[in-house]
């Protein structure tokens, strides 16, 4: 079983591996170095280590990785984060483990691993004028690299984000431009019509709003 050892401020997550012929993987992440945090969970980068399941034997493992930690997980959030590791799998570009769920007493938190994605959110780059500060080529470079990553890591996946904006956007200046597209949790499918209108108002296409018969 996933379990969680804690010695603040790191805590070890062994998340992946349940034959004990292989060696489990283990994910070490520090509670004060905070990447991302949102209304779906905190983002924290990880050390990951493949640990024999003797516990003799720990390796690190060269990979970059971060894992979104879910506090006071509900069936409800339990059954949504299942559902985006589900349509996880159709973007590479994530590599998302299987989510784990650790109870303790009353409170079950919720752990994603997957691959850390380098530069940063979209919307911080414009708030403090580093996209203000590219030439006119680099801005243009990186309006065809974000049309790519929509095309690749969404609609040629067969998905509807329906929470794209800014901050769901990373976005890498160098040594190259780089754009990956984030945050999953209210994606589906493009064949699906689950009759929900979720996201956020400020960055919903306006059509959404003609059915509604509440003020947003």
């Amino acid at each position: 079983e996933p379990y969680m050892q804690v010695c603040t401020p790191i805590h070890m997550l062994t998340y992946n591996g349940q034959d004990v012929a292989k060696p489990k993987e283990l994910a070490c992440y520090d509670i004060n170095k905070v990447l991302g945090s949102g209304a779906y969970g905190t983002v924290y980068p990880v050390d990951s280590y493949s640990m024999g399941y003797s516990l003799q034997s720990l390796t690190y493992i060269n990979a970059q990785r971060v894992v979104k930690v879910l506090e006071n997980v509900t069936e409800d959030t339990k059954k949504q984060v299942n559902k985006e590791y589900e349509l996880g799998q159709l973007t590479p570009h994530l590599d998302m483990q299987p989510p784990i769920f650790i109870t303790t007493g009353n409170t079950q938190t919720g752990y994603i691993v997957m691959n850390y994605l380098p530069g940063g959110e979209l919307d911080s780059l414009i708030s403090d004028g580093s996209i203000d500060a590219l030439t006119t080529a680099q801005k243009l470079e990186l309006t065809y690299k974000l049309l790519l990553a929509l095309r690749d890591q969404v609609h040629s996946c067969g998905l509807v984000h329906r929470d794209l904006k800014t901050q769901n956007i990373v976005v890498s200046l160098k040594p190259t431009i780089e754009v990956n597209i984030i945050d999953y949790g209210l994606a589906k499918e493009c064949n699906v019509d689950d009759n929900r209108f979720p996201g956020s108002p400020l960055y919903a296409a306006p059509e959404l709003f003609a059915t509604m018969t509440t003020p947003v």
